[in-house]
């Protein structure tokens, strides 16, 4: 009896602190950090925090084996900040933004400013959809009701449960 080979796909989701107001040397990180991914053996990398377009011209030139790169265009970076880096063709590129960011009693302008929600590619001719994403920071970390950002936190983490769905209905299959 013959098993049927699946291939194998590994992902790297990384956040890289790259919110430009609390980014000391990023260009010196950036290079370290893609000096160990370099190095390792990731197919598929996620990164959030890639705030300007300055942070992604970094990343293109430190990670040359990742020649694919999908994100949608926006004022000043990568919309919401998040990238997705491959070694196999991309395709299929959205963005979903979050309905619910928040009011600016209770988050920050650059937090309404970056617009965060789910990046999604395919893996060029499979079934394969990556999603990316980087959820409103919970600065009090209680989970309560009278937490403002927990509530937001749970909205956003039900409007990725959303999107996912919509992905895995009909056989495809979803990271």
């Amino acid at each position: 009896m013959n098993k049927k080979s699946t291939p194998r796909i590994s992902l790297l989701s990384f956040n890289t602190l790259g919110t430009p107001f609390f980014a000391p040397q990023i260009t010196n990180r950036y290079k370290k950090i893609t000096e160990i991914i370099n190095a390792g053996t990731f197919d598929i990398l996620c990164f959030q925090e890639v705030s300007t377009y300055y942070h992604l011209i970094l990343l293109k030139k430190y990670l040359p084996n990742y020649p694919f790169c999908a994100y949608k265009k926006f004022i000043s970076g990568p919309k919401g900040g998040v990238v997705i880096f491959s070694k196999l063709p991309l395709e299929e590129i959205n963005y979903t933004s979050y309905a619910n960011l928040g009011s600016f009693r209770n988050i920050s302008f650059y937090t309404q400013f970056l617009r965060n929600g789910v990046l999604s590619c395919k893996i060029n001719n499979t079934s394969l959809y990556i999603l990316n994403t980087h959820l409103i920071t919970d600065f009090e970390f209680k989970r309560t009701d009278h937490n403002p950002f927990y509530n937001l936190v749970k909205l956003q983490v039900d409007e990725v449960a959303a999107v996912t769905n919509l992905y895995a209905n009909g056989n495809n299959t979803v990271l």
